[in-house]
């Protein structure tokens, strides 16, 4: 969940993006939260049954824990104009929330994004390479990450 929320990844991601009227920061945490929502698309498709539960609740607390300590910190201008005095950690596990609605299944959770971003709908088919390629690369970490650990 780290890996996939990390700011970096998520803006280097986002720039790709054709421009909203949102800022690049909120970009950014949108970003983030579509992450968090295909880490868990990845658990449920790769962790045997009987232990997605303890992997998703982890995976769930890992993404709170890096939104709680961003709502630590004073949110710059822009966030604040978006998501108002809300703390980022109650953004965040609204939006989390919002795509798992859907299973976090990934045509439904990609054309949300897209509104939760105001763009044009037509951006679902633009960006849904760049973050199918994303997910793969997350969902390649995360294979290797079960493999290492089963040795």
């Amino acid at each position: 969940m780290f890996a996939a929320t990390d700011p970096d990844k998520c803006w280097e991601l986002a720039s790709q993006f054709r421009k909203t009227a949102l800022p690049g920061n909120v970009i950014t945490c949108e970003t983030a939260f579509l992450m968090a929502s295909i880490s868990r698309e990845i658990i449920r498709s790769t962790v045997r049954h009987e232990l997605q539960e303890k992997a998703l609740l982890s995976a769930e607390r890992a993404y709170s824990k890096t939104f709680d300590e961003a709502s630590a910190e004073e949110q710059p201008p822009e966030l604040v104009a978006i998501y108002g005095n809300v703390p980022l950690r109650e953004v965040a596990a609204v939006a989390l929330a919002g795509y798992g609605k859907e299973g976090d299944f990934l045509p439904t959770t990609l054309p949300a994004f897209v509104h939760r971003i105001h763009g044009d709908p037509r951006m679902t088919f633009e960006i849904k390479p760049l973050v199918e390629e994303r997910r793969e690369l997350l969902r390649g970490a995360f294979i290797d990450l079960l493999e290492s650990n089963a040795k």
